[in-house]
């Protein structure tokens, strides 16, 4: 048996579709029954002669068996707007954490060392680095139209955070390792807001905003689910369009009434 393409359509789609004819998944048992078992039994068949390669391939449309991929298809696309918020939160939270401490000794709020634009190794690996991670996930959940592809930009922009938040615990426990970044600057008020808006409370906002946008891309609605009426015309080959406008052959139906 053709474990590949049976009659130019993948064999598990065939597959699928003789579980769902005799009321059950494929690899389960149960059998069709009540009123609807006559045409169960028609297709039975006809998928039966499709899987043994009879040549009777064109005895029903291909777009009948092609129904199956377009919905699981249509589950992997999403709208762009399903993570536009949280994709825009979380770009400007990202610039906000890998500028803020070359630009926050303008308005005094910052770390040691406090004088503009001052780059050290411990700014480049726990606000840089971290930042460009929010950003770039935030641009991916904004713009990506593709559920796997938008749910990578969460996963991305929740690690940053995490790092955001972190970072600075873990760098003390490398000896030599320099991830330091610095003190805060200031009395004891501007310091615990210098340690909020910096790293810990920065990095929670972010997390809570990459799983809210991971959660929305999880959820497949309805009108995701939907199948598109005219996708079958858009995104089938030229020999499916061509087999799907061609009148359904008589032929096997005459063999089965006898």
């Amino acid at each position: 048996m053709n474990h590949g393409v049976t009659g130019g359509v993948p064999e598990w789609v065939v597959r699928d579709r003789l579980g769902q004819a005799t009321g059950q998944l494929p690899g389960a048992g149960g059998t069709a029954s009540g009123s609807a078992a006559p045409e169960a039994q028609s297709i039975v068949l006809r998928m039966k002669a499709l899987l043994a390669g009879s040549g009777a391939a064109q005895a029903f449309p291909t777009s009948w068996l092609v129904q199956g991929v377009i919905p699981m298809n249509g589950m992997l696309r999403i709208s762009r707007s399903r993570g536009a918020l949280s994709g825009v939160l979380l770009v400007l939270l990202g610039v906000w954490g890998g500028l803020i401490a070359f630009v926050g000794p303008y308005f005094h709020y910052a770390y040691t060392p406090d004088s503009a634009w001052s780059y050290s190794s411990g700014r480049l690996w726990l606000e840089i680095l971290p930042g460009a991670g929010a950003l770039l996930g935030g641009l991916i959940t904004l713009a990506s139209a593709s559920r796997p592809v938008a749910m990578f930009g969460a996963w991305l922009a929740g690690l940053s955070g995490a790092w955001f938040a972190l970072g600075t615990i873990i760098g003390h426990a490398w000896a030599g390792s320099g991830l330091s970044a610095g003190t805060p600057a200031g009395g004891p008020a501007t310091r615990v807001v210098e340690q909020i808006g910096f790293f810990t409370g920065l990095g929670v906002v972010i997390v809570f905003l990459a799983a809210l946008a991971f959660g929305r891309l999880t959820v497949v609605g309805a009108r995701d689910a939907a199948t598109p009426a005219a996708a079958p015309a858009r995104r089938l080959g030229p020999w499916r369009r061509r087999a799907a406008s061609q009148p359904e052959p008589t032929r096997l139906q005459d063999q089965e009434r006898a």
